[in-house]
């Protein structure tokens, strides 16, 4: 729901954005009570194409690259030790599952979604830039599926080939939040690719 309040002083928009979710206002709550109920920062993602999200372009990329489907993921924990990190998202596509069952979203308790288990072996972690000016591509093996409470539907464990990068890229200089995972390994492709 959102009013407009005029122009800027640099003659842009000034608006007054509200929002209310099932008829209750929750524009003044806090970010992880608007977030429970159902409202999520991923639209502030920028789009360098109008009309065709980053994610939806990495994960269309990534496909047609490699002929696999794609899974796009947030990091949730790592253990820079041991290169194990967990991986979960509320949506994942029904070609790359072995098995699933139908789950409610965890932040929320409203909505039902698949909740998928994933085969276990090699995958290949990717990201791209807002700008398409920086990528990073690393590779991993699918360790399990995980079943936590407090995460997204589908979560997997992956244990990266190069346990430095938990530090140097994750924890230090990391791209961004959503990263794509297709299984097999791929990294080399997809920087012959893109260099």
């Amino acid at each position: 729901n959102r009013r407009s309040r005029g122009r800027g002083s640099r003659g842009e928009d000034d608006r007054q954005v509200r929002f209310s979710l099932g008829g209750n206002d929750i524009t003044a709550e806090d970010a992880d009570k608007r977030a429970k109920a159902g409202l999520f920062l991923s639209f502030q993602n920028p789009l360098e194409v109008p009309g065709i999200s980053l994610s939806s372009f990495l994960r269309n990329a990534t496909r047609e690259l490699t002929g696999q489907p794609v899974f796009m993921a947030n990091p949730s924990r790592m253990d820079p030790s041991t290169g194990e990190m967990v991986f979960a998202h509320c949506t994942v596509p029904f070609s790359m599952l072995r098995d699933y069952s139908y789950d409610t979203h965890f932040e929320s308790g409203i909505g039902v979604a698949v909740k998928g288990e994933l085969p276990e072996g090699p995958v290949t972690l990717f990201k791209m830039s807002p700008g398409l000016d920086r990528c990073f591509a690393a590779e991993a093996g699918l360790i399990k599926n995980l079943s936590e409470k407090h995460l997204c539907r589908t979560q997997v464990l992956l244990r990266l080939d190069d346990r430095t990068l938990c530090r140097d890229y994750f924890l230090k200089d990391p791209i961004g939040n959503h990263h794509v995972i297709v299984p097999g390994r791929h990294a080399q492709e997809i920087r012959d690719f893109l260099l």
